[in-house]
């Protein structure tokens, strides 16, 4: 009788527990999505160092078999290709870690606009693919979708992919910024953790 009274107190708890975590679940969706709308400003102590995981990723910043001989850098004939390209790829995102020094974030029904740098601007669209360009100018498609309280954000095309992952700590006012690159001239995938602390509001 004791086993079976256990079962039915185990059974009750078990539907309380179902019963919270879906009314969790429908106030959520009926508040909407977080809004990730801001100025950020990057928070060095507790982000990542872009540069030097760049170089970590890429490789060496030189072309693999190189040597110079009077004042002039001669390639063998097996680097020409994907190692120039890579040495270029990566020389491209280092000049682009000074671009994550802010982020701007505009949010609404129809689009979310992320600016980073001054001519940094990406367009994302609930429920539908979109194009853009990406840093080297190639194009890319773009998708968008919220996972709970993440913002999801994916750009490729057959040579790259990027999976961006934000994240609002109200408590703190910050924002992680969890970036995944993926790119076939890269050595290994590029992982950035990015935290912005909210910049205060100007009069």
């Amino acid at each position: 009788m004791s086993i079976r009274k256990g079962r039915l107190r185990s059974a009750v708890v078990l539907a309380g527990l179902l019963l919270v975590a879906c009314l969790a679940r429908d106030r959520a969706y009926a508040a909407g999505p977080p809004d990730f709308s801001g100025s950020w400003t990057i928070n060095r102590s507790l982000s990542d160092d872009a540069a030097a995981r760049v170089a970590d990723a890429a490789g060496a910043d030189a072309v693999a078999g190189a040597h110079t001989f009077g004042g002039l850098t001669f390639l063998p004939r097996s680097s020409y290709g994907k190692d120039v390209d890579r040495v270029s790829l990566r020389q491209l995102l280092l000049d682009s870690v000074a671009s994550l020094e802010h982020l701007e974030v505009a949010q609404s029904a129809t689009e979310i606009k992320l600016i980073q740098g001054e001519e940094g601007v990406r367009l994302f669209y609930p429920n539908r693919d979109s194009s853009g360009a990406a840093l080297d100018g190639e194009k890319v498609t773009r998708r968008m979708r919220f996972e709970g309280e993440q913002l999801r954000l994916e750009s490729e095309n057959g040579k790259r992919r990027t999976i961006e992952l934000l994240t609002l700590v109200p408590a703190r006012s910050q924002l992680i910024h969890a970036i995944h690159y993926e790119h076939e001239l890269l050595k290994k995938p590029l992982e950035l953790k990015l935290v912005y602390d909210r910049a205060p509001k100007t009069p």
